[in-house]
C-alpha cells in the first residue's frame, strides 16, 4: 500500500465529510429561513434582540460557506498541478496525491483555520440578554 493510496483513502473520508457538511448547511439554511420571521418580530423587545443578530450572523455564514469552498477548489485547481507538484519522482509520488487531501481539509476546516472568522461567532450569546448599559 503506497503513499498514494493512501491519499485516496483520506480524500475519499474527506470527501464523504464535505458531503455531509454540504447535508448540514441545506438544513441549517432550511431553519433560520423559517425561524427568521420570527425573530425580526422578537428583535424590538430589548430581553430577545439578540435572537434577530444571531439569526443574521448564522444566515450570512450558511450562505456564503459555499461561497468560500468555490473559491477553495478553484484555488487549488489553478495551482494545484504546477506550484505542488515538483519535479522528479518525489514529486508525482508524494506530493501530488495530498493536494486534494489538502484542497478538501482547507474546504472542510477552513473557518477553524481563520481566527477573524471564529471571533465572530455568536455562540457566546445565545441565551444570555445583552446588558442594555453596554449598548449591545
Amino acid at each position: 500500500m503506497g503513499v498514494g493510496t493512501i491519499a485516496a483513502v483520506v480524500a475519499v473520508v474527506m470527501f464523504l465529510l464535505l458531503i455531509v457538511t454540504t447535508i448540514v448547511l441545506s438544513t441549517l439554511l432550511a431553519l433560520l429561513l423559517v425561524a427568521a420571521p420570527l425573530a425580526i418580530a422578537l428583535w424590538p423587545l430589548p430581553e430577545t434582540s439578540w435572537l434577530a443578530r444571531t439569526v443574521l450572523q448564522s444566515l450570512i455564514g450558511v450562505v456564503l460557506w459555499p461561497i468560500v469552498w468555490a473559491l477553495c477548489f478553484a484555488l487549488f485547481a489553478v495551482i494545484g498541478s504546477s506550484a505542488f507538484a515538483p519535479g522528479g519522482s518525489f514529486g508525482s509520488h508524494i506530493v501530488k496525491p495530498w493536494v486534494s487531501v489538502a484542497a478538501l481539509y482547507a474546504a472542510l476546516g477552513g473557518r477553524a483555520m481563520c481566527p477573524a472568522a471564529s471571533a465572530g461567532s455568536s455562540k457566546a450569546t445565545v441565551g444570555v440578554s445583552p446588558s442594555p448599559s453596554l449598548g449591545l
